[in-house]
């Protein structure tokens, strides 16, 4: 379960990026994350190292770091033991889900088509199939095929782990592969039962880890340029309230950004705001002729 920056490389030389997402991409195997930042505790790790779940080595007796990829390794094993999963079995996928991709295409189409209770689509064709997994074999290893379409995509992939340490990805990142996943699961759940492992989740939640610097969380994510002028106004603009609104799925946002505005000289503040043509709505409170309350709101489009 080492993960370095030529495994990385594979990937990015393979797949269809863009600048920003190669290089957030770059950051997935650089060690950075203690053992508290994961959220588990030395004798768990200890004891997972010793019977071969992890392959991290310390150095003369320093500090572990984890890569982000470690760190959704980790937490993966976190939810299976909260499902009771042995060690064992988690060892056994641990096997399986870091070999490189294996897809038998023709014994999978030859399985669906022999079964009377599912009718394949008549465009889906063992070109389509094999176009469609591609990228999949480009990522080597199901592991990172999950976790990257995850970081990229921003929707569910799910991995369903059996008890005997097999596994199989449900990924509802794209609608073709959705339907074709969805038509071979129908051959394994009469065969065995699973635990869906959702990366999304283990994402989120690293997204919203308190104990990881924000700088390093954004480094991992891919942010989209609006995404980042978003950030930029939360950071740098002094408001009372912004309220933001999202137009549509890649439109971009709307803030309604409200300030606090001293309330001395408000006469000669209002005129100002309306020889600029800068007013929008301002609130103005008083009582008894003394004003306490003097806010402008303004909207604007990223």
């Amino acid at each position: 379960m080492n993960f370095d920056l030529k495994d990385i490389s594979k990937v990015l030389a393979g797949g269809n990026f863009s600048e920003d997402e190669a290089k957030s991409m770059a950051q997935l195997a650089v060690p950075q994350f203690t053992i508290s930042d994961v959220g588990i505790t030395h004798r768990w790790i200890t004891h997972w190292d010793d019977v071969g779940l992890i392959d991290q080595k310390r150095e003369n007796g320093s500090w572990r770091r984890f890569s982000f990829l470690e760190y959704v390794w980790l937490r993966i094993i976190v939810e299976l033991r909260n499902f009771k999963v042995p060690l064992e079995t988690i060892k056994k996928l641990k096997g399986n889900l870091f070999q490189p991709i294996q897809l038998p295409i023709d014994e999978t189409l030859k399985e669906l088509q022999e079964r009377g209770d599912i009718v394949l689509p008549e465009w889906l064709t063992k070109e389509m199939i094999e176009e469609n997994m591609q990228e999949a074999m480009e990522m080597q290893t199901g592991f990172l095929f999950s976790v990257l379409n995850a970081i990229k995509s921003r929707k569910p992939m799910c991995l369903l782990i059996s008890l005997d340490g097999q596994f199989e990805i449900l990924d509802l990142t794209n609608p073709t592969i959705t339907e074709l996943t969805t038509e071979l699961l129908f051959l394994l759940v009469e065969r065995r039962n699973f635990i869906s492992i959702n990366i999304q989740n283990i994402l989120q939640e690293f997204y919203s880890n308190d104990k990881i610097r924000k700088e390093v969380i954004e480094s991992i994510m891919i942010l989209s340029p609006k995404e980042k002028e978003l950030l930029e106004y939360i950071r740098n603009e002094d408001f009372k309230e912004i309220l933001i609104k999202q137009r549509g799925d890649s439109e971009g946002y709307t803030l309604t950004i409200t300030k606090a505005l001293p309330v001395d000289d408000i006469s000669y503040r209002v005129l100002g705001m309306l020889s600029t043509d800068s007013l929008e709505e301002i609130v103005i409170q008083g009582n008894k002729g003394k004003v306490f309350r003097f806010e402008k709101t303004t909207k604007v489009t990223i």
